[in-house]
């Protein structure tokens, strides 16, 4: 079995980022002047708060065709849900910009361009206010208020990239660990091929056990374990089988490479069979459950049996086998009983 394309694959999803869906947004200015009749609302009760009386304005403009001498139409305020949004987005601009606290009153008579950008649909935009400046008779100072908010708005950027080098610096890190510890795996399976060559069984005697066998073999389960072998090596679509032998109650595992392996796989010494050197402990019989176990890893074997063909589970916890766990914490196969 090919552990390393398994867990490459995983890691590519896991660093790849995930892609937004573009939104259609429009940048314009409104241009606005508040009268007196400004500060109220349709039903005749006075406004508290400025934010409500650039609202208020919009309707009066775009709903009531009700414009002052500097008013103009504006192709985005033209429903409540609009309006409200523009409200808020107003509010937040001058909550940011230190002019929270500026009275209704103080409004009357003064004419404001607000530049803003609105995305998404007409009948429910979102809005940003991205510069509000003065007009008429009154001095233009707001530029001051533009330039801190293009500063704000530059230290938060500056902000989400360090944060962002800081995430794919770590995700870096981490992807070398999983390189290393994926090569030490291979390394020990490579050791384990090179000091056992394994030959195939040609008799078995005793309880035998065929793991990793595709579905068209599960009808032929109790033939000869050695052409049932060979039949599963050039069949599988698994990189591996495993047969497990039970010789007067002491448990043994072979792992054997298959065709697909060796037609597919780059390195081919991934690929060679070998014995396991784990000490393989019998748990229960009905389901049949295995434990193998090496100095510092305990891998669960569950055999489901029905009429000698049914299903392998392994199973390696981070309780037991913290480092198998992190990569194959389970994995399910066919299996089938030979003679």
């Amino acid at each position: 079995m090919d552990i390393r394309l398994s867990v490459c694959a995983a890691l590519a999803l896991y660093i790849i980022p995930s892609v937004s869906v573009a939104q259609s947004c429009n940048y314009l200015d409104v241009y606005q002047e508040f009268s007196l009749d400004d500060t109220f609302n349709s039903s005749g009760s006075p406004l508290d708060d400025a934010y409500v009386v650039f609202q208020q304005d919009r309707f009066y403009v775009n709903q009531k065709n009700r414009l002052d001498p500097n008013d103009k139409p504006d192709p985005v305020m033209i429903n409540r849900e609009a309006r409200a949004t523009y409200g808020q987005a107003i509010r937040a601009y001058l909550n940011a910009n230190g002019m929270g606290q500026i009275s209704t009153q103080s409004l009357i008579g003064s004419q404001y361009i607000v530049g803003l950008e609105a995305c998404g649909s007409e009948e429910n935009p979102s809005i940003q206010i991205v510069s509000m400046r003065m007009g008429g008779d009154i001095q233009d100072d707001s530029w001051e208020l533009e330039l801190e908010y293009r500063v704000a708005e530059l230290a938060e950027t500056t902000q989400r990239l360090n944060q962002r080098e800081a995430d794919l610096d770590e995700w870096e890190r981490q992807l070398k660990e999983w390189e290393r510890r994926l090569s030490d795996i291979q390394y020990n399976l490579e050791q384990q091929a090179l000091a056992t060559e394994v030959q195939r069984p040609e008799k078995d005697l005793g309880l035998n056990l065929i793991s990793g066998v595709p579905n068209t073999m599960l009808s032929l389960a109790g033939g000869l374990c050695s052409s049932l072998i060979d039949q599963a090596i050039k069949q599988s679509s698994s990189h591996g089988i495993q047969f497990h032998t039970n010789r007067n109650g002491v448990w043994a595992a072979q792992v054997l490479g298959t065709d697909t392996c060796r037609r597919d796989s780059t390195d081919q010494l991934a690929c060679r069979d070998f014995v396991s050197t784990a000490n393989i402990v019998e748990v229960s019989t009905d389901p049949l459950v295995l434990e193998q176990r090496t100095s510092n890893c305990t891998s669960v074997q569950e055999f489901k049996l029905t009429n000698g063909a049914g299903q392998h589970v392994t199973t390696n916890t981070e309780e037991l086998c913290p480092k198998l766990a992190k990569f194959i914490p389970e994995m399910a196969s066919n299996v089938i009983q030979c003679r």
